[in-house]
């Protein structure tokens, strides 16, 4: 025999699987705003700019502090990027502007990166996956940056 539920019983069953799929976090996200995309891209154009001008500093201000990948942490890639600016006068750093992949407080970027320095024959191409960390409202740089290219 079967038993029909309420309307108060489907209320409550639907209800909890509501608050269970915002609390779990399973609920429908989002899109990002092209102002959100854009605040990442301009993460790469800070990087881009310190590079050229060889600015440690500002370097620094593209890179979250807690960085990690690979064993490199934020001393780490800080020391990669002053030894480069130590040893070179001039260095130009492009990047494909690809897509950005966001989720809330995340962000991922695949695209080709080239190096070149006056004393290279060729520039060194990669393929680099960015991957960023929005920190109060704050967009960083948190893992994916190749070292050790040239």
């Amino acid at each position: 025999m079967r038993q029909k539920l309420s309307y108060t019983t489907i209320s409550m069953l639907i209800l909890s699987s509501l608050v269970l799929l915002l609390v779990t976090g399973c609920g429908p996200r989002s899109q990002p705003t092209k102002e959100e995309k854009m605040a990442v891209r301009e993460i790469m154009e800070i990087r881009k700019t310190a590079i050229q001008t060889r600015d440690i500093e500002l370097y620094k201000q593209a890179i979250f502090p807690g960085y990690s990948d690979l064993g490199v942490d934020f001393n780490g890639i800080i020391a990669d990027m002053q030894e480069k600016f130590d040893n070179y006068e001039k260095i130009e750093f492009t990047y494909q502007r690809s897509t950005v992949d966001m989720d809330m407080n995340s962000a991922r970027m695949v695209g080709q990166i080239t190096y070149k320095t006056p004393d290279m024959e060729r520039p060194v191409y990669s393929q680099e996956r960015t991957i960023f960390r929005r920190v109060d409202g704050k967009w960083m740089i948190s893992a994916g940056i190749e070292t050790g290219l040239f």
